[in-house]
């Protein structure tokens, strides 16, 4: 507490200045007449009448009495002891205390600072934390290939973390200080204290940071996660840190000893929060499963043991080899619960995972902590780390040196929950697109010799390429550190500016400007970038002082601010383009999916000569998914020249209509073609009745590198037999991307009649009907 008393409290802005800062923000996001209708209320609000600045000085009296104004009012000063739905604390006789449905513990949680903007970012939020929250992590990949060398990999990893937990421990870790803007300035510290002393225990109303940080240090604990099982491994006896080599007989031993199946408990981690929170009530009323969740929760970290994804798991590159999409997938979320989904215990804030094939990684819980508190240690820990050393201790085997299972009791009703959650967890990793993409052009020195901040930069380049993509620019989050402040944690660079905007409107083809007037945008906008991102960083950004505006007006019981609820608040708080530089010191990067359905998730990684982008989407947005079975391409061929082909199209979101006439060769005839290009997600199927009734012609267009094409293909082609009625409709199916031949999973291998496979497929499925309907619908194959 002497260090964070040295730290300057988090500065609280001026009234007007973050209204202003709040309008410039919002305009280039809405239309003008939103915008006017959006300036009256901020009129309004700041000297219209007198509510926004007895708000304002509300919190001016919080900034002066409490170590940080952003977080409610309570007689706990920013802490909060939890009670029901908690763990039971184990008692001298090492059973646990269960007081009916509420248990009872001594562990604080962290609420501290920035507690508004914690429930607003994390608790209040009902989605999953895989996948909607959690980042992944990739780390270099290392030299071992088989069993062994994962273990004693593993081993010298575990026992540098608890190296590093020990250091912390005692504060003695080296104070980060700022690099730049007040150089040398000391930064807070507290985030690097919850990383190995933090769970996020889920909530029916919301959920809450629990901290062991209070508990003895004396016997310490990890648990592995290997077959979905869960093993508690000692790490620290007696006040005495485990070697090395006790370690590796621990994780020898439940690789060694087969366990009987799996209850997949930890898959009920994955579900919505609330949902999660009530199964988890239910299961701690027996102790058997209250003192395993004990266990988990008041553990180190995880360490999660996998079996490396397929090659063709998340087929992006050419080679036999995973690629880094591949491996960022299995850190993110498991690959679905064939693969290693069921293996983790999302809750815990770090889980390190490793595979047989060398690639490690860690998924973390966000709520406790921020990822560049993260990359200090891991850099630390990765550069001093050598996979090909040979152990230096024999292995000496004693009960010591046996992991303990976890045991589960579970009723119906959470059997039942357990495949639920499986269900929801299959279908949320299918959902995810993410691309690991290596930008080779150049890195972060190229931007430096423009003398521009290379993160203004990137984030005005994002704005470019969303605006190329889309037309337009969305609200834009990227995290800026306040740790230059007590308890500082975040506040949020914004990057679709007016500005921003002007520029990309500039770049587009055929924009009408000249080189010298891009230059000039281009220079005004990488300026207000890098004046949004210093303010920010020095505590004057405008979200944490919005929010405290809006949660200390309802602590007031000022409700229905209008402010508040105006269309262009929402849409500046809509996230569509979620931003973060994560830059390390050796090649591991950070990436996470998008935070709303129809957005984006960006992460990238600076290095000298390259920048390591990381991005996602979701497949199920008709705007943000990547390009499929690319007949809106084909389409395009058709009613263009080659030469008129564009690089960059959005693809269908719903029906696309267009017309050609096309003369019939060596005849005076001619025929008129209307296309009707529909989107290929099966919720569009209704609009085709009202635009295309007994259609002429069907053409069916299927992706080669994908497993699932035909199966979708066969159900379109049965929609379009009951559109034709009593009709027959004649159709062509088309296999595309037949030129990717290294990703092709259907593939044309010839049968015994010299059927295409294609074809054989769609004839076995439709020989019934073919049967009861002589004349039914033809096929043909056509490659393209």
């Amino acid at each position: 507490m002497d260090d964070l008393k040295m730290l300057p409290k988090l500065p609280l802005p001026a009234l007007g200045q973050t209204l202003d800062r709040y309008l410039a923000a919002v305009q280039a996001l809405v239309s003008p007449s939103q915008f006017q209708r959006t300036k009256r209320l901020v009129e309004q609000f700041s000297s219209g009448s007198d509510l926004g600045p007895r708000i304002q000085k509300e919190l001016t009296r919080k900034r002066d009495k409490e170590d940080n104004w952003h977080e409610p009012s309570s007689p706990c000063d920013g802490k909060q002891m939890s009670s029901v739905g908690s763990i039971p604390a184990m008692g001298s006789d090492s059973q646990p205390k269960v007081v009916g449905e509420e248990v009872r513990h001594g562990a604080a949680i962290i609420y501290g600072a920035y507690s508004w903007w914690m429930d607003d970012m994390y608790f209040n939020i009902k989605l999953p934390v895989v996948i909607n929250s959690s980042p992944g992590w990739t780390f270099p990949r290392q030299k071992y290939s088989n069993e062994e060398g994962k273990l004693h990999y593993a081993s010298k990893f575990i026992g540098k973390l608890l190296e590093y937990k020990d250091i912390l421990d005692r504060r003695a870790w080296p104070v980060d200080r700022a690099a730049a803007r007040e150089k040398g300035q000391p930064l807070c510290m507290e985030q690097y204290y919850r990383f190995f002393t933090s769970y996020r225990v889920p909530g029916v109303e919301k959920d809450h940071l629990r901290s062991t940080a209070s508990l003895s240090t004396d016997n310490q604990h990890i648990i592995v996660a290997k077959d979905n099982e869960f093993f508690k491994v000692v790490v620290k006896k007696d006040g005495e840190w485990l070697q090395e080599s006790s370690i590796t007989a621990q994780l020898k031993w439940l690789h060694e000893n087969e366990q009987p199946d799996a209850e997949t408990v930890g898959i009920l981690t994955s579900m919505k929060r609330d949902s999660w929170a009530e199964v988890r009530q239910v299961m701690l009323k027996d102790p058997v499963n209250a003192e395993s969740m004990e266990e988990i929760e008041t553990c180190l970290f995880l360490v999660c043991f996998d079996k490396p994804l397929p090659v063709t798991f998340n087929r992006r590159n050419i080679g036999e080899e995973r690629d880094e999409s591949n491996v960022a997938l299995q850190m993110l979320h498991g690959g679905g619960t064939k693969f290693n989904s069921c293996n983790r215990w999302f809750d815990k804030t770090a889980q390190f995972i490793f595979t047989t094939d060398g690639h490690i990684g860690l998924c973390f819980e966000h709520s406790a902590l921020e990822g560049i508190a993260i990359v200090q240690i891991m850099d630390r820990l990765l550069t001093t780390l050598d996979s090909s050393e040979e152990p230096k201790e024999k292995i000496q085997f004693n009960d010591l040196n046996k992991g303990r299972k976890l045991k589960w009791r579970l009723n119906r009703e959470t059997q039942a929950k357990i495949q639920e959650a499986l269900f929801e967890m299959d279908v949320a990793c299918k959902d995810v697109d993410l691309k690991i993409h290596r930008y080779k052009g150049y890195g972060k020195n190229f931007p430096k010799k423009c003398r521009c901040s290379p993160d203004a930069y990137i984030q005005v380049a994002l704005q470019i390429a969303h605006y190329k993509l889309h037309g337009r620019l969305v609200a834009t989050y990227e995290s800026a550190s306040t740790r230059r402040f007590r308890f500082g944690r975040v506040d949020n660079i914004r990057a679709a500016t007016l500005d921003a905007l002007h520029l990309a409107q500039a770049m587009i083809p055929d924009s009408g400007y000249t080189d010298s007037e891009k230059k000039k945008l281009f220079e005004q906008a990488i300026k207000t970038q890098t004046d949004i991102m210093i303010q920010n960083i020095l505590g004057e950004g405008i979200d944490i002082h919005l929010l405290g505006l809006r949660e200390m007006g309802k602590e007031m019981v000022f409700s229905g601010i209008e402010l508040f609820d105006d269309p262009s608040y929402k849409t500046a708080n809509h996230f569509a383009l979620s931003t973060s530089q994560v830059p390390t010191g050796t090649d591991s990067y950070v990436y996470y999916a998008a935070v709303v359905p129809d957005g984006y998730g960006t992460s990238y990684n600076p290095h000298e000569e390259e920048i390591v982008f990381c991005i996602s989407s979701f497949k199920s947005c008709p705007t943000t998914r990547p390009p499929a079975a690319g007949k809106s391409s084909l389409l395009t061929r058709v009613m263009k020249s080659a030469e008129e082909f564009p690089k960059n199209y959005q693809m269908t979101p719903g029906i696309e209509i267009s017309t050609k006439i096309i003369q019939i060769p060596d005849t005076d005839d001619r025929v008129e073609f209307i296309f009707f290009d529909l989107s290929g997600h099966s919720f569009y199927s209704k609009l085709v009745h009202r635009v295309a009734i007994q259609p002429s012609l069907f053409i069916a267009v299927y992706d080669v590198t994908e497993e699932n094409a035909l199966t979708a293909v066969s159900d379109w082609i049965e929609f379009v037999k009951k559109m034709g009625g009593d009709v027959s409709v004649p159709g062509v199916l088309i296999a595309n991307k037949t030129d990717l031949q290294d990703l092709r999973v259907i593939s044309p291998k010839k049968d015994g009649k010299g059927l295409e496979e294609p074809f054989f497929y769609l004839a076995n499925e439709w020989y019934k009907l073919y049967l009861e309907k002589a004349d039914g619908f033809r096929t043909y194959m056509v490659n393209s």
